[in-house]
């Protein structure tokens, strides 16, 4: 299924997809329980919306580090 009509893989289970009916970027992710997250991320930048879709992923399926800007460790 598609859920926008550009996406961008951040992360192998994080993608950010841009939708034909909206102008913001949506945070599409997976957890390691096999649930589904779709967040917007309310913006139309596509490096703004990655800063914050890696924080949300961050906030639900790993720890952060934020010496050198926010990392997700597998």
């Amino acid at each position: 299924m598609s859920y926008g009509i550009h996406t961008k893989h951040v992360h192998k289970k994080l993608k950010l997809d841009k939708r034909a009916n909206s102008t913001n970027w949506y945070a599409r992710l997976t957890l390691d329980n096999g649930k589904r997250i779709v967040h917007s991320m309310k913006t139309e930048d596509f490096e703004q919306a990655k800063e914050r879709a890696l924080e949300l992923y961050c906030k639900r399926c790993f720890t952060c580090q934020s010496s050198t800007g926010v990392t997700a460790q597998c």
